[in-house]
């Protein structure tokens, strides 16, 4: 029965009281389904590593030049990942000639030059001096990272 009274069971309050084999056997399934699981044994930890051979073994100096000699080239070769990775002098330099030239026009016309270019033509002229300066400053700056000067 529910709060009001009514019977919820389709079968009425009988069909409600009585149980039902089906669902009991079902649940009789559920609960042995869930009975637990043994689980396997813990894996034993490994042997431990020999240790290297003693620093005055025969033939330390040549496997030991071998290994100075690949430490080195590795330590070259991030170095020159590291270098190449690097942000270019050329950018820098554009991003430089770009804000002089924005921080020009932003100067000007709220001092010397005030209310005399329209917000369309200080517009344009933002943009194509900023465009221009940075172009020129990014091609007249070296990149010694990348043509190895």
């Amino acid at each position: 029965m529910n709060d009001n009274g009514n019977t919820t069971h389709p079968g009425g309050a009988a069909a409600a009281a009585a149980p039902d084999s089906d669902a009991l056997t079902a649940q009789a399934a559920l609960v042995a389904s869930l009975a637990p699981v043994a689980l396997p044994a813990p894996v034993a930890p490994a042997a431990p590593v020999a240790p290297a051979a003693p620093a005055g073994a025969p033939g330390d100096s040549v496997a030991l030049q071998k290994a100075k000699k690949a430490a080195k080239k590795a330590k070259a070769k991030v170095a020159r990942q590291a270098k190449a990775a690097k942000t270019s002098p050329k950018v820098w330099a554009s991003t430089l000639g770009g804000a002089i030239a924005f921080t020009f026009w932003t100067i000007a016309t709220a001092t010397f030059w005030k209310n005399t270019f329209s917000a369309e033509t200080l517009a344009a002229l933002i943009g194509s001096t900023t465009t221009i300066v940075a172009a020129a400053a990014a091609y007249f700056k070296a990149d010694v990272l990348r043509s190895g000067e």
